[in-house]
């Protein structure tokens, strides 16, 4: 997960750990934050992945791992989309405990975070979307419901 839980992991390391080293050196900037952090992770880590990707699997396409819409912060959307070839993203949950407008499709957040990755292509990866496709879809698989 993409939250303020990751920092509190960097903050938590030893003063010796390379990773508390980078997180004490990242915050003395004065425009510091834990988000921009989280940024500079997911730069480090899919740049690394991208690399051990394309050695190994040279003629495979990279699409690092599943987001879930609305959930991540702009910083780590940003560093992600340099480094895949496609962004995955998971629709929202359908719960009772969700704003009403978070049960339909979500335009407006797909284009944000599809802006956000450089407008890299989105795959929306989901068994079950949680909003309604307005009656069925037909596709060479047959009827899509909801």
């Amino acid at each position: 997960m993409w939250t303020t839980r990751r920092v509190e992991y960097f903050k938590s390391l030893p003063a010796s750990a390379p990773g508390r080293q980078r997180y004490d050196e990242y915050m003395l900037s004065p425009r510091a934050t834990d988000e921009g952090f989280l940024g500079l992770v997911a730069d480090t880590l899919y740049a690394d992945l991208k690399a051990a990707v394309a050695e190994c699997a040279p003629r495979h396409l990279f699409f690092g791992e599943r987001f879930v819409l609305r959930q991540p912060p702009e910083t780590v959307l940003r560093a992600v989309g340099k480094h895949v070839d496609a962004f995955l993203m998971q629709a929202l949950i359908l719960s009772p405990h969700r704003p009403p407008e978070w049960q339909t499709f979500q335009r407006s957040g797909y284009d944000r975070d599809h802006a956000l990755t450089g407008g890299k292509p989105m795959i929306i990866v989901d068994k079950a979307a949680p909003f309604h496709l307005d009656g069925a879809r037909s596709t060479k698989h047959g009827e899509l419901r909801h």
